[in-house]
C-alpha cells in the first residue's frame, strides 16, 4: 500500500543530495469520494419549507503524505511525515461553510519531525491528532470511508461544541512508548492545539496560559483492543473564564475469529464557563452567563463482521443531555449501517445509510458534513441550524489507498 522512492532518486530532485542519501522516503495517501443523497427534516416552519433532498458528491479526507526514516545507528532513527489534504470534489481550500478556506492545504494533516529510540520511544515535534481519534482504524474500522458515518459528532462534542479540536493539534509535542507485548502509551502537550500561541487581551495579561494535554495508554494485541484516554484543554488568551475542556473516554473491542468484531465505548467531557466562550447559539440559555459547567455523557457500539472481501458494519451512537444547562432533551442518537467491499487490497466500494436525530434542544451536525447549497451543512447550531433538526444520508463510497 505504499510506494517507496528510492533515496538516490529523491537525491536528484533535492538542492543537497548528501542530506538524503541515507533517507527511507515514502509517499502513501488515501483517494476517497462519496455519492451521497441527503435529507434534513427541521421542527422549524421555515427550514421546514426550505429543506429538500439534496444530491451531493463529498470528498473524504483525501490526502497524499511524504514520510521518512534515517536510521542514525545505536537503535536510533529520525523520522518525518508532511500530511497533505486535497479535495477531490471542488477546488482546494474550501471549508464546511462554502467558501474557501483552511480545510485542506500543504501539511494540514498530521505533520511532524521527531527521534525515536527502539528501547526508550519516540519524540515528535509538529501537529498531531488528540483524544478523539482513539476509536479510528481500531474500532471503527471502515475500508470505504465516509466521515459522516464516524463517532466524533456525537463522542467528540458537547452540545454541537468540539472537544479536542476534533481533529489535529498545532503546536504540539508528542511522546510514543515502545510497544511492550501489547501495551503502549503516549503523552501530548500543545502550547495551543488551536492556531498561535502568546494571544494577548486585557482579561488575560498572562497571555501565555493557554495548552492542552492528551494522556492515552491502549493494549492491542490479538483480538482485544482497550483504551483509555484523557484530554484537558485550557483556552488561549480568555482568563479566568475561558470556556476550558475536560474530557476522558475509555473503551474496547473484541474481534472473534470468525470475523465479528463488538466494542463498546463511553466519554465524559465538560466546558467550563460556556456561555462565555462557546458557539452563543447554543450555550446562550445557560443560567448566570458563564458561569455554569456544560456536561455532556456518551457512549458507542459498534458491531462489524468481514468475511472473505466483505465488510458489514452497524454502529448505534447515543450522546446524553447537558446537565448544567438551562433546558432540557439536548441529547442526540445516531445509527450507521455500511457495507463495503474489497476489489482488491487498495480499492474499496461501499454503501452506508446514516441517521442522526437531534432531541428537541439537540444541535449535534454530522461530522464534516460539507458545504451545502440549503444554507450550509444543514443541520446543527454551528452552521445556521436549529435545535431539534433530523438527518439521513445514503452514500455510495469508493476509496483507493496507495
Amino acid at each position: 500500500m505504499q510506494k517507496k522512492i528510492i533515496a538516490l532518486a529523491v537525491a536528484g530532485l533535492v538542492a543537497a543530495p548528501a542530506f538524503a542519501q541515507t533517507t527511507n522516503v515514502q509517499i502513501t495517501g488515501i483517494a476517497a469520494v462519496s455519492a451521497t443523497n441527503y435529507k434534513v427534516s427541521s421542527p422549524n416552519a421555515v427550514r421546514a419549507a426550505a429543506l429538500s433532498t439534496e444530491n451531493r458528491l463529498d470528498d473524504q479526507t483525501s490526502r497524499f503524505t511524504l514520510k521518512g526514516t534515517e536510521d542514525l545507528g545505536g537503535g536510533m532513527s529520525a523520522y518525518f511525515q508532511i500530511e497533505n489534504r486535497v479535495s477531490l470534489d471542488s477546488r482546494d481550500k474550501r471549508d464546511n461553510s462554502g467558501t474557501f478556506g483552511n480545510a485542506t492545504g500543504l501539511a494540514d494533516g498530521e505533520s511532524f519531525v521527531g527521534i525515536k529510540h527502539n528501547n526508550i520511544g519516540s519524540l515528535g515535534f509538529g501537529k498531531y491528532a488528540m483524544h478523539y481519534h482513539e476509536t479510528l482504524g481500531y474500532s471503527e474500522s471502515y475500508r470505504a470511508m465516509n466521515t459522516q458515518n464516524y463517532s466524533i459528532d456525537l463522542m467528540g462534542a458537547v452540545g454541537g461544541w468540539f472537544i479536542a479540536q476534533n481533529s489535529r493539534a498545532q503546536n504540539a509535542i508528542k511522546y510514543d512508548t515502545p510497544n511492550w507485548n501489547g501495551f503502549s502509551g503516549k503523552v501530548i502537550y500543545s502550547f495551543n492545539p488551536a492556531g498561535n500561541e502568546g494571544l494577548y487581551n486585557a482579561a488575560n495579561p498572562d497571555y501565555n496560559k493557554g495548552s492542552a494535554w492528551n494522556v492515552a495508554v491502549r493494549y492491542y494485541q490479538g483480538p482485544i483492543n482497550v483504551y483509555a484516554s484523557y484530554f484537558k484543554h485550557d483556552m488561549e488568551g480568555n482568563g479566568a473564564t475561558a470556556a476550558d475542556q475536560t474530557s476522558y473516554k475509555i473503551g474496547g473491542d473484541y474481534k472473534f475469529p470468525f470475523g465479528l468484531k463488538v466494542g463498546l465505548h463511553y466519554d465524559h467531557s465538560k466546558i467550563a464557563h460556556a456561555g462565555f466562550s462557546a458557539v452563543p447559539a447554543l450555550f446562550s440559555p445557560i443560567a448566570g452567563g458563564g458561569d455554569t459547567a456544560v456536561k455532556r455523557s456518551a457512549w458507542m457500539l459498534p458491531i462489524s463482521y468481514n468475511f472473505g472481501a466483505h465488510g458489514v458494519y452497524l454502529t448505534y451512537i447515543k450522546a446524553g443531555n447537558l446537565k448544567g444547562v438551562g433546558f432540557t432533551d439536548s441529547g442526540a442518537q445516531k445509527w450507521v449501517l455500511a457495507y463495503d467491499y474489497a476489489l482488491s487490497r487498495r480499492t474499496y466500494l461501499g454503501a452506508s445509510y446514516m441517521q442522526l436525530k437531534n432531541k428537541t434542544n439537540g444541535f449535534y451536525n454530522p461530522w464534516l458534513a460539507g458545504a451545502s447549497s440549503l444554507g450550509g451543512s444543514a443541520m446543527g447550531g454551528l452552521f445556521g441550524g436549529v435545535a431539534g433538526e433530523k438527518g439521513r444520508q445514503f452514500s455510495l463510497n469508493v476509496t483507493h489507498f496507495f
